[in-house]
């Protein structure tokens, strides 16, 4: 629920309407205890109409109509030149081309001009306050065909770019409000209805299982499919990830008392390692002709084992980090290692840690080990 002092055909009236009496126009209340005494003034009915996206006016409850459908995956969609003299809205990279910047902080800057620009066209009535923006589906196969609306194929990539986006959509100069409301999409998979003759209740669930077996769009290796992504790719890139990320050439040194260490499953657990086990520390020099960014990127390689018929990922990231480095100068950047990352998740989404070495590389290069004794363990959170 969006809260906001002013007042606009795209919100209910709080000085004259039919609201004004109720707890929701009450600004000493939570926003949470407003909402719900909103909608427990509806009816079945009223609360069903208002579960897409157009929704129709409740008179009676100074309710106004309102559309919730609107995008900014990198830019405010529908923000076009107006007669009333607004202007375009600014139009961004996409999302799979900004996210490969790894630059947090670019990314954090352009969410804030986005929202912005949607405030702006909030008060000319253009659009709402709700934009369904980000798009956190992982790219698995370029045939989806989507893959430019993401932060692409890599989870940990995609969770930082979202958490920096969020943060520059959702927060404004009241810490109250929401500047605008971001919503991640898509929870179980993008709507294909009223698309090319689709239609949910026509829909062949069967024809296109079928076709998904043909075309082995699965995760992992098969007797017919080298696997999706670079975490278990095993035939020959053409460009891995991370690929071109400079122009010039870097180096790195690492100074550790040891190049392995040790622990066991149960001292983990016992000791409460939920925060940090490791903290890694690389030296980066420039090693080239001209001064350039680099983006140091942090791996850990799980031991190469079957669990339950699910093949391992070959190596994945967890950390990265973008610094920029004059011609001879050196940089230390720090990779923190937490207990999460030594995580299998299995197919039912329980966290299990599993003996073996663990190999951690920056880059291509073997940084440390890390082995654990000891038995497969479910992770029980510390409460």
């Amino acid at each position: 629920m969006i809260v906001t002092n002013a007042q606009t055909a795209l919100f209910p009236d709080c000085q004259s309407g039919p609201l004004k009496s109720f707890p929701i126009c009450d600004q000493s209340l939570s926003v949470q205890q407003r909402a719900i005494d909103l909608v427990s003034r509806m009816t079945i009915e009223e609360k069903a109409d208002w579960l897409i996206n157009t929704v129709q006016p409740i008179p009676r409850l100074g309710l106004p109509s309102y559309q919730w459908w609107n995008e900014a995956l990198h830019g405010v969609m529908y923000l076009k030149a107006h007669a009333i003299g607004v202007p375009e809205a600014t139009s961004f990279p996409s999302p799979l081309n900004l996210a490969s910047t790894f630059n947090l902080n670019l990314i954090h800057r352009i969410a804030n001009i986005i929202s912005t620009e949607a405030r702006a066209a909030n008060n000319e009535n253009i659009t709402g306050l709700n934009f369904f923006t980000p798009n956190i589906n992982l790219v698995r196969d370029p045939r989806w065909g989507r893959g430019q609306e993401t932060p692409g194929e890599d989870p940990f990539l995609a969770s930082q770019y979202v958490s920096a986006l969020v943060r520059g959509l959702q927060e404004g100069e009241d810490s109250r409000y929401l500047k605008i409301a971001a919503t991640c999409k898509h929870f179980i998979a993008y709507d294909m209805d009223a698309w090319n003759g689709t239609s949910r209740w026509s829909f062949d669930a069967q024809h296109a299982f079928v076709m998904h077996m043909l075309l082995d769009m699965r995760m992992r290796p098969s007797d017919i499919s080298p696997g999706r992504t670079y975490k278990f790719y095993t035939g020959q890139p053409v460009f891995e990830f991370g690929y071109g990320l400079s122009y010039t050439t870097f180096s790195y040194h690492w100074y550790n008392d040891s190049n392995t260490i040790f622990y066991s499953i149960e001292s983990l657990f016992y000791n409460k390692y939920d925060v940090l086990i490791e903290l890694f520390r690389v030296n980066v020099t420039n090693t080239g002709s001209m001064n350039g960014d680099d983006i140091v990127l942090a791996y850990i390689k799980p031991p190469q084992i079957l669990d339950d018929g699910e093949t391992p990922p070959i190596k994945q990231l967890f950390g990265f980090e973008r610094i920029n480095l004059n011609v001879g100068e050196t940089k230390q950047v720090f990779f923190p290692l937490n207990i999460e990352t030594l995580f299998r998740i299995d197919r039912y989404g329980s966290k299990w840690i599993h003996p073996g070495e663990y190999d951690i590389l920056i880059g291509n290069q073997h940084m440390f080990t890390i082995k654990l004794n000891g038995y497969s363990t479910l992770w029980i959170p510390f409460k």
